[in-house]
């Protein structure tokens, strides 16, 4: 009998169902059923549990498959190798640590794709309340899914530690297989052959060698390994040989950390120097942002740096990817100044243009940023909008005369306020001007519906700042201009 037939044969003299069994072990039906068949072997803690529920030794479940070719192979062949371990918190710690990795990267690639994303949608629209809620609610969902994610994962490390620890790992290590046995209180509970063939997934980290045999996970002591131990067999490279990563001597390793963490920070600097400079000089947001590239060296030296490493035989790996995945996004964050370079213009001829048609003076500006895009709405379209900022020393003058002045408007009249464009926009103490080229009357509603061609301006005080916008719009009385 193997170890199906033993597993359905001990459950139907407990009178017990797949279920009710599956239950007790708090598994699926299906996994019992895998056993019963043969499909699959149980887990070593799940025949530990079984031969407890059915108050036999775990030797007797498995000893058809174990018993008799252990005792022939001990007979003609004399193990290779030989180790005892008993495992104890600093290697519940290092295990844990590196067996979470991949959550915690989950993690930094949600977060980082999320900040990219977000900070990219921000510069290229206009946030409004449903779509910072929407935003909200993707960062929640992701944090939420991570907790609970890692919460699940530590409460069953934890608990498989918590045997782990209790229990005698004893390996016999022969040409092509080992002999597993486990003990605990100086009993022998389980006895496993396992082929070398058989074994999967096996990685080398810095204290541990860890494998995969039968969807079950063990880990070796490297300190208490012989030097070429076979267990190095377990974990190999494209050419076959074993090449273990070294803890790198404390300049290197110093050295590798600080660029690595500088790497992670690139994104985050480049685009804090980018909206400083942009806040300075009233440039647009993507005419600045060449200055991703600045940072690029950076992230280059953490490749290059991460080369150095590996041929060193140290570990590198964490700063090659880092490096590699923000060089890129550095250049492409900085080839927008050169995508988007036709969409701004900062040419003076919309300030020409209101100066001939208004026949007013503006004072010398420091700055002017045009969107050239045609952008359409309604009913009608912008041909263009300017922002124009000025310094304090030029518009004391121009303020002066704009208060006594009747072409400019202190508040906007309710029934003007369908003349405008959506895009045109302007605050509590601003002076503007809405001006009908098609009919050169200010601030008047058409005698007649139609479609004109109007040239409006608001004039900020406070931030020194005018907006000036030119649009068609096809008008419609009865107080409705739908624009």
């Amino acid at each position: 009998m193997n170890i199906g037939n033993k597993i359905q044969l001990y459950r139907k003299q407990h009178n017990l169902s797949q279920e009710d069994l599956a239950k007790k072990l708090n598994l699926s039906r299906q996994t019992v059923s895998q056993w019963e068949t043969s499909q699959t072997i149980p887990s070593i803690d799940n025949l530990i549990r079984l031969s407890e529920l059915f108050s036999v030794s775990v030797d007797e479940l498995i000893k058809d498959e174990s018993e008799h070719d252990t005792t022939h192979t001990q007979e003609i062949e004399t193990p290779r190798e030989t180790y005892t371990f008993n495992f104890d918190n600093e290697d519940e710690k290092e295990i844990t640590k590196n067996s979470r990795a991949p959550f915690v990267r989950g993690l930094v690639v949600f977060l980082v794709t999320f900040s990219l994303a977000g900070v990219y949608l921000f510069s290229v629209t206009t946030a409004n309340n449903y779509f910072i809620s929407f935003s909200l609610g993707i960062l929640f969902f992701g944090i939420f899914i991570y907790v609970r994610s890692i919460t699940t994962f530590n409460r069953r490390q934890k608990a498989a530690f918590s045997r782990v620890k209790l229990t005698t790992y004893a390996y016999e290590l022969f040409s092509d297989h080992m002999i597993q046995k486990l003990y605990r209180n100086d009993d022998l509970i389980c006895t496993q052959k396992i082929y070398y063939k058989d074994i999967t997934n096996g990685t080398n980290t810095y204290k541990h060698i860890t494998f995969a045999y039968a969807n079950q996970l063990f880990f070796v002591r490297k300190s208490n390994l012989v030097q070429n131990s076979i267990f190095y067999n377990f974990v190999k490279t494209n050419t076959g040989r074993i090449k273990q990563p070294q803890k790198a001597d404390n300049f290197h390793r110093t050295f590798s950390i600080v660029l690595f963490v500088a790497t992670l920070l690139a994104m985050l600097l480049a685009m804090t120097l980018v909206g400083y400079v942009t806040s300075k000089n009233y440039y647009v947001f993507t005419d600045n942002l060449w200055l991703f590239f600045l940072f690029t060296p950076i992230s280059i030296g953490s490749v290059v740096y991460g080369f150095i490493l590996k041929k060193k035989g140290y570990k590198y790996k964490k700063n090659v990817i880092a490096g590699i995945i923000v060089t890129v996004l550095l250049c492409l964050y900085g080839s927008f100044t050169f995508i988007f370079s036709d969409i701004y213009t900062h040419s003076d001829e919309p300030i020409q243009r209101v100066e001939q048609t208004l026949n007013i003076d503006l004072p010398q500006h420091a700055q002017i940023n045009t969107n050239t895009v045609v952008s359409s709405f309604k009913n009608g379209r912008n041909i263009y909008s300017s922002d124009v900022f000025f310094e304090d020393e030029n518009v004391e003058e121009f303020e002066k005369e704009l208060r006594n002045s009747d072409l400019w408007l202190s508040s906007v009249p309710n029934d003007l306020n369908g003349l405008m464009s959506p895009y045109f926009h302007y605050s509590s103490g601003d002076y503007v001007i809405i001006y009908n080229i098609t009919t050169d009357e200010a601030n008047t509603l058409p005698e007649s519906n139609g479609t004109y061609t109007f040239l409006s301006l608001s004039y900020s005080p406070v931030k020194n700042q005018m907006l000036i916008i030119e649009y068609i719009l096809t008008y419609q009385s009865m107080g409705n201009s739908m624009a």
